[in-house]
C-alpha cells in the first residue's frame, strides 16, 4: 500500500514539475460565422471571454458595411451611410490607380449579372456584360460630408466593398482587441488573417496556405508576428456555366470574368 501511495505521489510530482517548466501559453480558438467567412479568433485561455465581444464587434460592422452598400447600389442619389463605410469607400480611388482600374468597387454592377455572390448563378448575355463595363468605366462613387454626416451616391452603380472590407474589418478587430489589453492572439476571417504577437515566448505563429486544388493540404507555411496573410483564390467561390468553364467569383473590372488565370494569390503586410 506504502509502495502504490509513494507511486502516486512521484507521479503527482513529476506532474506538477512538468506543468511548472511549461511556460506556453495555451489558447482557445472560437468560431464564428460572419461576413459569408468562417471567423476564427485565438485567444490566450485567460481573455477567451472576449470571443464573444470580437463576434458582436465584427458583426456590426459588417451589417453596417453590407447595409450602406445596399442603400448605395439601390437608391437614386446620395443616401447617408456610416462613417466606417465612408473611409472604405475613401480607400477605393487608391486600390483602382494600383490596379490600373482591374479592381473597382463598382464591379457588383457586374458581378450580380453572373449570381455572385451568393446565386443562383448564369451567364449573362454579351450585351449585359458590355453594359455594365461601359457603366463601371464611366461612372463613379460620389462622396460629401455635411454637418458631421457621410453620404455616397452610387449613380446607378452597384457597389461592392467585398474586395477589401473584410481585411478592414480584421484590422479594426485587432485594435479591438489590443485596446482591450491583449498581445498576442490571431484571427482569421476565411482567408484574412492577422497574427498578433507571438504564440509563446520564442515561437511566433504558424500560418499555412490552403491548396487550391487539393482540399486539406497546403503549399506554404509562414511564420507571423504582427504581420497580416491574406489569401484569394478562384476555387473558393465559382460556378460551371452551360460551356462547362468554370467562372470564379475575381473579376477584371476592365475585362469581365477572368478565365484560365491565377488560381490563389496570397499577400504578407502589415495590416490585413
Amino acid at each position: 500500500m506504502k509502495a502504490k501511495l509513494l507511486s502516486i505521489l512521484s507521479a503527482l510530482l513529476l506532474f506538477l514539475f512538468i506543468n511548472a517548466c511549461d511556460k506556453s501559453p495555451h489558447y482557445t480558438t472560437t468560431e464564428f460565422y460572419l461576413m459569408g467567412t468562417i471567423v476564427s479568433v485565438s485567444l490566450p485561455d485567460a481573455d477567451a471571454k472576449l470571443a464573444g465581444e470580437l463576434n458582436t464587434f465584427i458583426k456590426m460592422l459588417s451589417d453596417t458595411v453590407w447595409n450602406d452598400s445596399k442603400k448605395i447600389s439601390t437608391t437614386s442619389g446620395a443616401v447617408q451611410i456610416n462613417e466606417f463605410t465612408y473611409r472604405l469607400l475613401e480607400k477605393a480611388p487608391q486600390y483602382e490607380r494600383l490596379s490600373n482600374g482591374s479592381f473597382n468597387i463598382a464591379i457588383g454592377t457586374l458581378t450580380s449579372l453572373y449570381g455572385f455572390p451568393e446565386g443562383p448563378f448564369r451567364t449573362p448575355a454579351t450585351s449585359e456584360i458590355k453594359l455594365a463595363l461601359e457603366l463601371i468605366k464611366t461612372r463613379k462613387v460620389e462622396l460629401h460630408v455635411a454637418n458631421e454626416s457621410f453620404f455616397a451616391n452610387g449613380n446607378g452603380l452597384n457597389v461592392d466593398l467585398g474586395g477589401f472590407a473584410k481585411g478592414s474589418i480584421v484590422d479594426e478587430g485587432v485594435r479591438f482587441l489590443r485596446d482591450k489589453g491583449l498581445k498576442n492572439f490571431i484571427i482569421n476571417a476565411g482567408g484574412d488573417l492577422y497574427a498578433a504577437g507571438m504564440k509563446s515566448e520564442n515561437t511566433a505563429w504558424s500560418t499555412a496556405i490552403a491548396s487550391p486544388d487539393k482540399k486539406k493540404e497546403y503549399i506554404a507555411k509562414l511564420m507571423l508576428s504582427n504581420r497580416a496573410l491574406a489569401t484569394s483564390g478562384s476555387y473558393e467561390r465559382n460556378f460551371t456555366d452551360t460551356s462547362g468553364n468554370d467562372v470564379s467569383h475575381i473579376f477584371d473590372a476592365k475585362l469581365g470574368a477572368i478565365e484560365g488565370s491565377y488560381k490563389s494569390v496570397s499577400v504578407v503586410a502589415d495590416t490585413a
